[in-house]
């Protein structure tokens, strides 16, 4: 066996060698029929080249070329390579459905989104997280907003998996106000949701701040005065980043807006919410890793304080997760201060718990708004905690 292996071996190496040989000794072809181009040819090996690393540099680019067989190699390549990808056998597999990558996304209709399977709700279920709120329209006037992402719809059939409206007609009492980011189809999502990240893109955000806005019968909303596409930035999203799938490109567009003079501060000291100046006068490096979602509109911090300065206006208290992240400013601007939660990270950030009904005391909360989705109402992260005053 290991004569017949060593036998093996040193047919490869002969072949090798003769191949190599012919190339360096055969007349170099001019053109490639198969690119139309001229061929790079092997240089002349001169000391002055070879010290300066010119030689090197050419040899390698005409080896490729004047290498015997090339010219088969890459006529054939492609259609070898166009069957051995992922993408092309996602295509040949993947007929009028999903396709799972892993055990919690797919690929819907062979597209270019990577989105989460659908899950199933059980309305009989208990939610401890909702079950939570309960109480928190006996204290003051409460606001949900609810995100439907493909988590809670069914693009083979167009019907919902999940249904957070009954939902909350079970659960709460009736001192509550309730809308919801629609999502009718696999064509609505793909308007307002990245190709591969779960958040929601610039369209799906700003409709999400006018729903939000008619919810809380504001009529005046704030009009982006740009679209800007940063098209030296491809987002990678979280989508991306858990399946270390990379093919699905995404370019960064945003709404560009101009706000009011306000001030903010996170976790109780002055800074700046996300880095959006920043990223308007290109001064961001670009990397594929990056969160570009939460560079841009601002990280999830335990909270959050804007002062917009307007004394005749309520205060409002925002309980998200980082869906929020995007309209956070614009919905603050309609009001005096507006304070983001979240319950995530505020007891780490703010180095304790977090009492509603201390804190809406505490604040002259007038209103409270509650962003979620189908990841916020399923962790117990984000159930309430009812303390003394």
């Amino acid at each position: 066996m290991k004569k017949s292996n060593n036998i093996i071996f040193l047919i490869i190496i002969i072949l090798i060698s003769i191949i190599g040989f012919s190339t360096l000794i055969r007349n170099q072809k001019e053109i490639s029929c198969e690119e139309n181009r001229s061929l790079n040819k092997i240089p002349q090996l001169t000391i002055k080249s070879f010290l300066e690393g010119n030689y090197q540099k050419n040899l390698e680019s005409s080896l490729s070329d004047q290498f015997l067989g090339s010219g088969t190699i890459k006529k054939y390549y492609p259609r070898i390579f166009d069957i051995s990808t992922m993408t092309n056998m996602k295509k040949r597999l993947c007929h009028y459905g999903y396709f799972s990558i892993d055990t919690e996304r797919a690929v819907y209709n062979c597209g270019d989104y990577i989105v989460f399977s659908p899950i199933s709700m059980d309305l009989n279920q208990k939610n401890k997280v909702l079950e939570s709120y309960k109480q928190l329209g006996n204290k003051v006037d409460t606001y949900y907003y609810y995100i439907n992402t493909s988590r809670d719809i069914n693009f083979k059939t167009n019907k919902k998996s999940t249904n957070v409206k009954q939902l909350m007609k079970r659960i709460m009492n009736n001192k509550y106000t309730y809308s919801e980011l629609n999502i009718s189809n696999y064509n609505d999502y793909k308007k307002y949701f990245y190709k591969n990240d779960h958040h929601w893109n610039y369209r799906g955000s700003y409709q999400g701040y006018l729903d939000i806005l008619e919810m809380l019968n504001i009529d005046n909303p704030i009009k982006p005065i740009k679209k800007e596409v940063f098209d030296n930035y491809y987002y990678y999203g979280s989508h991306s980043q858990a399946t270390r799938n990379y093919e699905y490109l995404d370019e960064f567009t945003v709404y560009k807006f101009k706000l009011p003079y306000h001030n903010t501060l996170i976790n109780s000291k002055p800074g700046v919410y996300g880095k959006q100046n920043s990223f308007f006068q290109h001064k961001i490096p670009y990397s594929k890793n990056s969160g570009l979602y939460g560079e841009f509109y601002g990280w999830d911090y335990g909270e959050v304080m804007f002062n917009y300065h307007q004394h005749e206006k309520d205060n409002l208290l925002i309980i998200s997760n980082s869906y929020s992240n995007a309209i956070n400013e614009l919905i603050a601007s309609h009001f005096y201060k507006t304070y983001v939660i979240d319950l995530r990270n505020y007891k780490n950030d703010m180095k304790k718990e977090f009492n509603i009904v201390k804190y809406i005391n505490d604040h002259s909360i007038d209103k409270v708004l509650i962003i979620m989705d189908y990841s916020y109402i399923t962790s117990n992260e984000m159930k309430l905690k009812w303390g003394k005053k």
